[in-house]
């Protein structure tokens, strides 16, 4: 509808069909090892807030480790020292988990339902709540790969993006 993004709108009415008390957003070419969902249930009861996953960044092809060069950048950008201050601190989007009460104390989705960057807003509204922010890195458990269709994929995905951000900045 007029005013949200399509992922933002998608991820609204997939929680709005969820019934539980806690609520896993989890994009689809996120890969979760066996005892990676226990881990993440500790890992958000120890926290006590969100928590979200930067993923591991499974490469088969020479092309897709060129995508590695921004999920680097990425790591760095969540799990930088500098981060544990900032009081806008974002989560990582493929892989969040939270409590329903939490969720729906930001306004969930619904509350950066146009933003392109709907993960590091979650976690700035989060923050700004009072709620914990808590980021960690997958090894091990959680990992994804990105465009294993082929090189034309990769940069058709990395123009869209590029494409998206600079839109932002209107």
């Amino acid at each position: 509808p007029e005013g949200w993004t399509g992922k933002n709108w998608a991820v609204w009415n997939g929680y709005q069909q969820a019934s539980g008390d806690l609520i896993a957003f989890l994009d689809a070419d996120i890969r979760l090892e066996p005892k990676a969902l226990e881990f993440l249930l500790h890992a958000r009861e120890r926290a006590g807030g969100v928590i979200s996953v930067v993923p591991y960044h499974y490469t088969v092809k020479f092309y897709e480790k060129l995508a590695m060069i921004t999920n680097i950048l990425g790591v760095f950008a969540f799990m930088s020292p500098f981060e544990n201050t900032n009081p806008r601190k974002g989560l990582y989007g493929s892989c969040i988990l939270t409590a329903r009460e939490d969720y729906e104390k930001i306004g969930g989705h619904q509350s950066v339902k146009s933003e392109l960057l709907d993960d590091l807003n979650l976690g700035a509204r989060y923050a700004q709540a009072g709620i914990p922010v808590v980021n960690f890195i997958g090894s091990g458990l959680v990992s994804f790969r990105m465009y294993p269709g082929g090189i034309r994929h990769e940069i058709e995905g990395f123009a869209k993006g590029a494409a998206l951000s600079t839109s932002a900045l209107k």
